[in-house]
């Protein structure tokens, strides 16, 4: 069969997407070379359109339209730009989040074409993007493939989507898109703006400068809807208004090309240079600057400005946002609600928090019109539906302070989840909530990971008794039972097998040889539902994990995480103990990542407290070196928590620390006098109640992570060596009498 019949009604389909200013979704089912064919005859009919084609290798098929070839991974990158056509190889691997990422970028009237093997073929299809949940003992081809099965039920049952499988007839489809009213009323419009939501984003924008202090705006809408490009005609109006300096910042630079766009247009004068912007008066002369700066170097770097814009807000670590929060008070925090890198609901449940505490009276703003597709978009609707972007849990019956009778502990097949939509929705929802990077790659994870199991606690607090809402969820992973000879290759640093993050860790990391020997469960993620927290339930599940891995006579029940003082104090009262703590921040979380481990075994037991002697003796040591910017409330939380081993304090140390507190003796003379007296305060939990935040702030840095005194002052804002020695001299004292007291 030739063609001609699959591009008439390609054609058809394309008609009625221009005409709707709607996108719409292709799918070519069949040999991966007729896919590849078919694909390339549709581009070269339409060959003054730009495309992306997402694949792992060239195509043969010549082409006479200009294609960015690009892997799937990197799908990202692409977040900021337009395109008339997409293609994505499922051939190449299904890649969730390159799927969802890619597919904002699709303009109205745009074809979003899938090749993918036979429909009846493709869920049992060696996908090699399974390889990224695969771990020993587990094999990338033995692996279910729920998630597949998941998005072609979606392809064939979506009535918007036009299916071809190669060599059957194309059936007329019987959906037609529904031509909208006009989209854009422009009567009452201004500012460059196209939708009214847009000019009221603008003109909030502008508030934030023009307005009181410390009222930072929060702007939240799903893709599609001119939030960014909304930013960048703000910054232009507010150039004209005689602002000189803004800047933007967001977890990369592409996220932000659409408010460069924005400025290039309505400042013709200025000029773009690389993530600068400048705007000239004249041929020489400078107005104003717009530039893009990285968080983490905003961050530390700190540079004035008269409006600070963060873009993509719920992709950048919560303590960063925080940061950023405290230092400018002038501020835009812009996120995007259902989003591909990492949701905004989950950003926006937490952050809320953070925002009362900090600036209380802050202001939000939600975009609803679409701008770049009008209303009820058959893609968005399609990528909201398949990959759960949507997902929410169920407000629960359970009532706060009711009794733990109410709740039932179940662990959840992933067969059965992947069955059960609303059970999923609740699922997902939870974690969405929970971890603002929750992606469509992590359903994929929660549906067809064969080493993840799904702990669920639920509400049966109803009137019929019935659990049918999930007030928490966790993810725990099977982790170590390594044979020796893999053991020994990843004690020596030569092997580092998918997976099994715990028991590698401690053996490569931390030199303790048995560790890939022992068999535990990683906690991976916990949730429970914001109105529900503070009740007991993370303790709750969290002890049904333990007692399940006691039945499986497991070594150990770990988690690690970005290390807060909130969280690490949560775990310790879970029986949890610091074994490790990363180098280097994570990118996701902006946070050292911190391993915590519970024994279950005797073999279990005696690893912890090798392990926690040695991580308390390391750590102690490396406080001056690679952790010396650890936040003080994450030092003393680890101190606190780690291994017991009471540091006393000999007859010659009361002596210096008598002679510095109450005398002239200098402080260096007596360092390791005050550094023993601290680790013990921090050890007995004394040292926060015991002294003024200053005076904490102050001895963490400048006798655990000895940093200059130069350094603190500039840090803390004293006066000078003078307060420094002061307020040393004022805790040493405190310290010494709760000392005295104890003894």
């Amino acid at each position: 069969m030739n063609n001609d019949r699959y591009l008439q009604a390609i054609t058809n389909i394309k008609q009625q997407a221009v005409l709707a200013r709607h996108r719409r979704l292709l799918v070519l089912s069949g040999d991966r070379l007729w896919g590849e064919s078919l694909a390339c005859e549709v581009l070269n009919n339409y060959v003054s359109e730009s495309v992306v084609w997402l694949t792992d290798r060239p195509v043969i098929t010549q082409l006479s339209v200009p294609v960015i070839f690009t892997h799937a991974k990197k799908a990202l990158h692409h977040l900021g730009s337009e395109c008339d056509f997409i293609v994505m190889d499922a051939y190449a691997g299904f890649h969730p989040d390159g799927f969802g990422a890619i597919s904002g970028t699709l303009k109205a009237g745009g074809l979003f074409i899938l090749i993918v093997p036979p429909l009846e073929q493709w869920s049992s299809y060696d996908d090699p993007d399974y390889e990224r949940i695969t771990s020993l003992p587990y094999q990338r081809e033995s692996l279910n493939r729920r998630f597949i099965q998941r998005i072609k039920h979606a392809v064939t049952h979506e009535n918007s989507t036009l299916v071809i499988e190669q060599g059957k007839s194309v059936s007329n489809s019987e959906y037609s898109d529904k031509i909208p009213e006009p989209i854009f009323d422009m009567s009452d419009i201004s500012d460059d703006c196209i939708t009214q939501d847009q000019q009221k984003a603008v003109e909030a924008v502008c508030k934030v400068v023009t307005g009181h202090r410390r009222r930072p705006l929060v702007i939240n809408s799903d893709r599609g809807r001119g939030k960014s490009a909304a930013l960048g005609i703000a910054a232009a109006k507010l150039i004209k208004k005689g602002a000189q300096k803004i800047i933007l910042t967001a977890p990369y630079p592409e996220a932000v090309e659409s408010a460069f766009s924005r400025l290039e247009a309505l400042l013709p004068l200025g000029k773009r240079d690389g993530l600068m912007f400048h705007c000239y008066l004249s041929d020489h002369e400078a107005l104003a600057e717009v530039e893009f700066i990285a968080t983490d170097e905003l961050i530390t770097s700190s540079p004035d400005a008269d409006l600070v814009m963060v873009d993509e807000a719920a992709a950048i670590p919560a303590p960063m946002l925080e940061c950023l929060l405290k230092r400018y008070s002038r501020i835009v925090f812009a996120s995007t609600i259902h989003g591909y890198e990492g949701t905004g609901r989950g950003f926006a449940v937490r952050f809320t928090k953070v925002l009362d505490r900090i600036t209380p009276q802050w202001n939000s703003l939600h975009l609803k019109a679409p701008i770049r597709w009008s209303e009820n978009d058959p893609l968005e609707r399609f990528v909201f539906d398949a990959l759960l972007l949507n997902a929410s849990p169920v407000d629960p019956c359970l009532q706060v302070g009711a009794m733990m009778d109410s709740i039932a502990f179940q662990w959840i097949n992933q067969d059965s989840l992947s069955q059960n939509e609303p059970l999923l929705n609740q699922l997902f929802g939870l974690l969405v909530l929970a971890h603002y990077r929750t992606s469509p790659d992590d359903l994929r994870m929660l549906l067809d990971s064969p080493s993840i199991r799904i702990a669920a606690l639920f509400d049966r607090s109803n009137d019929e008794g019935q659990s049918s809402n999930v007030i928490a969820v966790a993810l725990v992973g099977r982790e170590g039972g390594l044979d020796s000879e893999l053991g020994e290759l990843i004690w020596q640093g030569q092997r580092r097998p998918r997976g099994h993050l715990i028991p590698q860790a401690l053996s490569s990391f931390s030199g303790f040889k048995e560790a890939t020997g022992l068999q535990g469960d990683r906690i991976m993620r916990i949730a429970v539902h914001p109105e529900l927290h503070q009740q007991g339930l993370g303790t709750y599940l969290i002890g049904a994990i333990k007692d399940d891995a006691k039945k499986a006579c497991l070594d150990y029940v770990g988690a690690s995480f970005g290390a807060t003082s909130e969280l690490l104090s949560f775990w310790s009262s879970n029986g949890f103990y610091p074994l490790r703590l990363g180098l280097q921040r994570e990118a996701a979380s902006g946070a050292h990542s911190v391993i915590m481990f519970s024994a279950i075994s005797d073999k279990g037991e005696t690893l912890c407290n090798k392990a926690q002697k040695r991580f308390y003796e390391q750590f102690i040591f490396d406080l001056n070196d690679v952790f010396n910017d650890l936040d003080s409330s994450v030092v003393i939380s680890l101190l606190r928590e780690s291994y017991q081993t009471k540091i006393p304090l000999s007859e010659q140390d009361c002596l210096d620390l008598h002679a510095f507190s109450e005398h002239q003796r200098i402080y260096e003379s007596c360092s390791l006098s005050v550094w023993v007296l601290l680790v013990w305060a921090v050890q007995n939990k004394v040292l926060v109640g015991g002294c003024s935040e200053l005076e904490v702030s102050v001895l963490i840095r400048r006798v655990l992570q000895k940093r200059s005194a130069v350094l603190v002052i500039s840090e803390l804002k004293l006066t000078g060596k003078k307060e420094l020695n002061s307020v040393l001299v004022t805790g040493v004292k405190s310290l010494l009498r709760l000392y005295s007291t104890f003894s």
